[in-house]
């Protein structure tokens, strides 16, 4: 029986076969062509479809302007119909699959997810489908197995969402996730906006899409942000030219939101905030551990710098706690950077599908979910 997972994100669908340790990997967007001069796509031999997704849309933006939406907002489905449209791009079209009765798959889920979302999920999967069977598991879970780990704290920042998720022993504590909703597609929206105000279109969907790409090659966290700002004011130096493009302190001014949300107009915690708040509310005799083992993981957090900052403003917080400054090393803190971080929740699954893929009481049945329906979900960690 063939073994899919599947790490469908706000911004990217990681999947693959258990067998494959590197995921493919497109965007989790639906496009549909705004059309208007059919006469040009039959001059220039192309068939139009009504629908495009992943990969395809780059292809037909370049012919058109293309409407674009995203299933999938801050880690919860939000248009079913369009996530449907991305499972079957992903299924038939990127693993080339023809019959899925056969097939069992391995599903991702945000910390929080809804009830009613996996049940939809699940749904989905078994009734329009026909999976053979069904396993969920949090993305933080396997976040910290792909670093051979079953106790620590995960920060996994994507594209649309941030989750700080203590786990112990496999098994993630509840009460201690913090959520925020400020990731990898508001450093973006930022970029857009600092560049649009100097000039440079950022406005459509595709110029967002630019914009992303700009961010993933030349942004960077800044580890003084007050100084790096002076120093930017006081010179004049081109950094870099991208593509017509001119960067400068646009490149760790647009981070900073994930840092200070508060210097940008957003009521939430910054990341350092939130990842000292999840530990010291966790167990007293478990936070030692918890600061031992920082794991990163998503495409977020693979900014040059990113660790290191991490690192960096969690010690002083912690050295306001205990009366006095201190480095991360005398603290015990330690934040560790896979090399594959941005595709760590897949490799996590690839894992515990190793483990568990000939387990049949493991995952929920087809038939158990003819029987049961929503209840047969109860076996996993809620």
């Amino acid at each position: 029986m063939k073994t899919i997972v599947c790490d469908c994100g706000t911004g990217f669908m990681k999947c693959g076969f258990a067998e494959n340790e590197a995921p493919i990997v497109f965007s989790t967007a639906v496009g549909r062509p705004v059309v208007t001069r059919r006469d040009v796509f039959r001059s220039e031999n192309i068939q139009l479809k009504a629908v495009y997704v992943g990969d395809e849309i780059e292809e037909i933006a370049a012919h058109t302007a293309v409407d674009i939406t995203h299933p999938i907002e801050n880690g919860v489905v939000r248009d079913w119909e369009g996530m449907r449209l991305v499972w079957e791009y992903t299924f038939y079209t990127r693993l080339g699959l023809e019959d899925l009765s056969e097939c069992q798959i391995m599903l991702t889920e945000a910390p929080q997810n809804p009830t009613a979302n996996r049940e939809r999920m699940c749904r989905e999967m078994f009734e329009h489908f026909g999976f053979k069977r069904v396993y969920f598991v949090l993305q933080g879970i396997l976040g910290l197995y792909s670093c051979g780990l079953q106790t620590g704290v995960v920060v996994d920042s994507g594209d649309g969402v941030t989750h700080i998720v203590p786990i112990f022993d496999g098994y993630a504590s509840r009460p201690t996730i913090r959520r925020l909703d400020i990731a990898g597609r508001d450093v973006t929206r930022q970029l857009a906006k600092l560049l649009c105000g100097r000039g440079y279109a950022f406005r459509t969907d595709q110029s967002l899409g630019k914009a992303r790409r700009l961010k993933e090659k030349h942004c960077y966290v800044s580890q003084d942000y007050q100084t790096d700002t002076k120093l930017a004011k006081e010179t004049t130096v081109l950094v870099c030219r991208d593509g017509g493009v001119m960067l400068d302190y646009e490149r760790f001014a647009a981070p900073e939101i994930l840092f200070s949300p508060e210097k940008f107009g957003k009521e939430s915690s910054g990341l350092p905030a939130a990842l000292f708040s999840a530990i010291q509310d966790s167990g007293i005799d478990m936070r030692r551990e918890l600061y031992g083992n920082i794991v990163l993981c998503g495409g977020t957090t693979m900014m040059q710098g990113f660790s290191e900052r991490l690192e960096k403003e969690l010690a002083l917080l912690c050295g306001k706690l205990r009366g006095g400054p201190g480095t991360a090393k005398e603290f015990g803190i330690r934040v560790r950077s896979p090399r594959e971080r941005s595709s760590s929740v897949y490799i996590g699954g690839t894992v515990l599908a190793g483990v568990i893929s000939e387990i049949e009481s493991a995952w929920v049945t087809d038939g158990e979910w003819r029987r049961d329906g929503a209840q047969a979900l109860s076996k996993f960690q809620s």
